[in-house]
């Protein structure tokens, strides 16, 4: 005899208080079967998560990876085309390959805006930190402090003009470094 699968329910709590339930999984996509409510969560086999955004038979479906930043490659796509990918006086400006490396603090080449950076762990590691100020010290603020990071992570904060950052990692390296004019 099959056993029924348990659907894990919450109600949710203060300030997030509509029902979610996490509903089973499949082997690849959403499912194409079955009555679904909306909020309901349902994870592939593939590592993909779907919410279903229409409650019916089987009801609709949306993956969380459509929802995030897109990651493809281990590089960021569609961060590189704001304003239709040109470089023009409505454009974000967009700083690429900033350089950073471990433990040396870095200021931007452009020193007259605010940036948003974006950095992503190619190589996890221990101790790391990332952090920002406005001397080369770089300590006024603490980003992220961690005893390890796994590959993958991405990181972004508002850097102020004229700012700096650091990040310092045991065995831990950083790559797909860009910075997007706020």
């Amino acid at each position: 005899m099959v056993a029924s699968p348990t659907v894990f329910a919450t109600n949710g709590k203060e300030g997030a208080g509509l029902p979610a339930r996490f509903v089973g999984a499949t082997a690849s996509g959403a499912p194409t079967f079955g009555a679904f409510e909306i909020g309901d969560l349902v994870i592939d086999r593939t590592g993909v998560a779907w919410i279903c955004t229409t409650a019916g038979v089987p009801g609709a479906w949306t993956s969380a990876a459509a929802l995030a930043l897109p990651l493809t490659g281990g590089t960021l796509s569609g961060l590189l085309t704001l304003n239709a990918g040109t470089d023009t006086a409505g454009s974000a400006p967009v700083l690429t390959t900033l350089g950073a490396t471990s433990g040396v603090a870095l200021q931007l080449t452009d020193t007259t805006r605010d940036y948003t950076v974006y950095l992503q762990v190619t190589t996890g590691g221990t101790a790391t930190s990332l952090t920002m100020g406005h001397t080369n010290a770089a300590s006024d603020v603490t980003i992220v402090t961690s005893g390890s990071v796994s590959a993958g992570v991405l990181w972004s904060f508002r850097l102020p003009a004229g700012w700096y950052f650091k990040w310092t990692g045991t065995t831990t390296a950083v790559g797909n470094q860009n910075a997007v004019g706020c």
